[in-house]
């Protein structure tokens, strides 16, 4: 079995906390997708940060809007 690259969270911390636990959540190599706070509580979704040494990664820039 893989291991999975997404996850879900849901803990209940302080506002001013949630900087400290997003630098605990990325150095284990997850990024936040999306967090939102819900009745006390702080509901996301988690995504594993791979960085394959062997795919290249191309920059599309935004298009202008005129």
């Amino acid at each position: 079995m893989e291991n999975p690259t997404q996850k879900f969270i849901s803990f209940s911390e302080h506002k001013a906390d949630i900087e400290r636990i997003k630098q605990a959540i990325e150095e284990e190599g997850w990024a936040i997708v999306k967090l939102v706070p819900n009745k006390g509580r702080f509901i996301g979704l988690l995504e594993k940060i791979s960085h394959a040494e062997d795919e290249e990664t191309v920059y599309i820039p935004p298009r202008k809007k005129y």
